[in-house]
C-alpha cells in the first residue's frame, strides 16, 4: 500500500503511529540478527513519518543500538533524520 493515496487522511498534529517491530513489522526469525529490513517496508515508514510529521514511533524489546543496527545502518539514506529514543 503506498501512503500517497491515503495522505490527506493523516494530517500533521491528527494522528501519530507506535508500531512493534519484532513479530508485527518483521517477522520471527531463527535468531534476532537473522532478520532484515526491506527497503519497501522502510519507505513505507518513511512516508508514513512525513505524512505524519514524524509522529512515527518504533516500539522494541531490542535495545536501541541493535535496533540502529536493524533499520537504520541498513538503510541510512532513506531516512530524513534520527528520531531520539527514549529508554
Amino acid at each position: 500500500m503506498r501512503i500517497h493515496k491515503h495522505r490527506d487522511l493523516l494530517r500533521p498534529g491528527s494522528a501519530c503511529f507506535f508500531l512493534d517491530v519484532d513479530g508485527t513489522l518483521l517477522e520471527f526469525g531463527p535468531t534476532p540478527d537473522a532478520v532484515g529490513v526491506h527497503a519497501e517496508l522502510l519507505q513505507l515508514l518513511v512516508d508514513v513519518a512525513a505524512a505524519c510529521d514524524g509522529a512515527l514511533a518504533l516500539i522494541s524489546g531490542r535495545s536501541l543500538p541493535q535496533l540502529d543496527a536493524l533499520v537504520i545502518s541498513a538503510h541510512a539514506s532513506m531516512l530524513p533524520r534520527r528520531f531520539t529514543a527514549h529508554t
